[in-house]
Protein backbone atom coordinates (compact mmCIF):
# COMPACT_ATOMS: atom_id res chain seq x y z
CA UNK A 1 0.00 0.00 0.00
CA UNK A 2 1.36 3.38 -1.03
CA UNK A 3 1.11 6.24 1.43
CA UNK A 4 -0.57 9.36 0.08
CA UNK A 5 1.08 12.59 1.23
CA UNK A 6 -1.17 15.01 3.01
CA UNK A 7 -0.98 18.81 2.66
CA UNK A 8 0.78 18.82 6.02
CA UNK A 9 3.43 16.42 4.66
CA UNK A 10 4.04 18.74 1.69
CA UNK A 11 4.16 21.77 3.95
CA UNK A 12 6.65 20.13 6.32
CA UNK A 13 8.78 18.89 3.45
CA UNK A 14 8.91 22.40 2.00
CA UNK A 15 9.78 23.88 5.42
CA UNK A 16 12.60 21.36 5.84
CA UNK A 17 13.92 22.22 2.39
CA UNK A 18 13.68 25.98 3.03
CA UNK A 19 15.37 25.63 6.42
CA UNK A 20 18.18 23.58 4.87
CA UNK A 21 18.78 26.27 2.23
CA UNK A 22 18.73 29.03 4.85
CA UNK A 23 21.09 27.09 7.09
CA UNK A 24 23.48 26.47 4.19
CA UNK A 25 23.47 30.18 3.29
CA UNK A 26 24.02 31.20 6.90
CA UNK A 27 26.86 28.71 7.25
CA UNK A 28 28.53 29.97 4.07
CA UNK A 29 28.22 33.59 5.22
CA UNK A 30 29.66 32.69 8.62
CA UNK A 31 32.55 30.82 7.04
CA UNK A 32 33.29 33.77 4.76
CA UNK A 33 33.27 36.19 7.71
CA UNK A 34 35.55 33.85 9.64
CA UNK A 35 37.92 33.62 6.66
CA UNK A 36 38.01 37.43 6.44
CA UNK A 37 38.77 37.67 10.16
CA UNK A 38 41.56 35.11 9.88
CA UNK A 39 43.08 37.02 6.97
CA UNK A 40 42.98 40.24 9.01
CA UNK A 41 44.62 38.47 11.96
CA UNK A 42 47.31 37.12 9.62
CA UNK A 43 47.96 40.61 8.22
CA UNK A 44 48.10 42.07 11.73
CA UNK A 45 50.57 39.43 12.90
CA UNK A 46 52.81 40.08 9.89
CA UNK A 47 52.63 43.83 10.56
CA UNK A 48 53.63 43.24 14.19
CA UNK A 49 56.53 41.04 13.09
CA UNK A 50 57.82 43.81 10.83
CA UNK A 51 57.58 46.37 13.62
CA UNK A 52 59.31 44.02 16.07
CA UNK A 53 62.15 43.43 13.63
CA UNK A 54 62.55 47.17 13.23
CA UNK A 55 62.58 47.72 16.98
CA UNK A 56 65.06 44.86 17.44
CA UNK A 57 67.37 46.40 14.86
CA UNK A 58 67.17 49.84 16.48
CA UNK A 59 67.71 48.34 19.91
CA UNK A 60 70.82 46.49 18.73
CA UNK A 61 72.13 49.76 17.33
CA UNK A 62 71.51 51.56 20.64
CA UNK A 63 73.15 48.76 22.64
CA UNK A 64 76.13 48.76 20.28
CA UNK A 65 76.54 52.54 20.67
CA UNK A 66 76.18 52.28 24.43
CA UNK A 67 78.85 49.59 24.60
CA UNK A 68 81.15 51.65 22.39
CA UNK A 69 80.57 54.71 24.56
CA UNK A 70 81.37 52.74 27.72
CA UNK A 71 84.56 51.38 26.15
CA UNK A 72 85.62 54.87 25.17
CA UNK A 73 84.95 56.14 28.69
CA UNK A 74 86.97 53.31 30.16
CA UNK A 75 89.78 53.96 27.74
CA UNK A 76 89.67 57.68 28.51
CA UNK A 77 89.66 57.11 32.28
CA UNK A 78 92.69 54.79 32.01
CA UNK A 79 94.65 57.39 30.10
CA UNK A 80 94.02 60.09 32.66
Amino acid sequence: MKYKKSPLDYFLQQRISDNAKELKNTLNETLQMEQNCLEQIHLSINHCKIILLSVKSKLKNVVWRLCLSMKLRNLHSKTI
